[in-house]
């Protein structure tokens, strides 16, 4: 211990300087952003599923004909429960760690959030099919559609975390 500081002392290595309070309130903007992130996806997430459930529903009958559902208020019933487990990534991790990452000093762009909730929402939902379907089966016209749907639904969930976010962080 004596030989380190005696070490230090000759080569000029001082202490570390304690941490200054700007640092602190940086740590702390960029935890208040999380955090408000994380409570507003709460309430995003039925709602980012709703919005892809209702894409869906007006999207189904252009990919295939005839397919139009006989119980929209079921079908947007288990939309809205289910997508909300498919919105979840986007709008509970992907989206706040966003918000937490952006430098303190700077604004957040309603845009960004909206681009990285598209590609969040686009990700999750590839994922989602890629799990789903066999190796040799070829990815087609609903499944590019699903994941489209996701990210729409991400894009969706950004623009509305950019809009409760606006008067709270002032974005732009």
């Amino acid at each position: 211990m004596l030989n380190r500081a005696m070490g230090d002392a000759i080569l000029g290595h001082d202490d570390p300087p304690p941490p200054s309070a700007d640092t602190k309130s940086q740590v702390a903007s960029r935890l208040t952003r999380w955090l408000t992130a994380v409570l507003i996806g709460l309430v995003l997430a039925p709602g980012s599923a709703l919005f892809g459930t209702i894409l869906l529903l007006l999207i189904a009958p252009i990919v295939r004909p005839g397919s139009l559902p006989q119980q929209w208020s079921l079908i947007l019933l288990l939309g809205v429960a289910g997508g909300s487990l498919y919105a979840a990534p986007t709008t509970l991790i992907g989206l706040p760690l966003v918000c937490a990452a952006a430098n303190p000093r700077k604004t957040l762009r309603r845009r960004r959030l909206i681009a990285w909730g598209f590609a969040l929402g686009a990700l999750s939902m590839a994922a989602i099919v890629a799990a789903t379907r066999e190796v040799s089966e070829a990815m087609g016209a609903p499944a590019i559609m699903i994941i489209l749907i996701g990210g729409t639904s991400g894009a969706f969930a950004g623009f509305a975390l950019g809009s409760f976010l606006k008067d709270r962080i002032h974005l732009p």
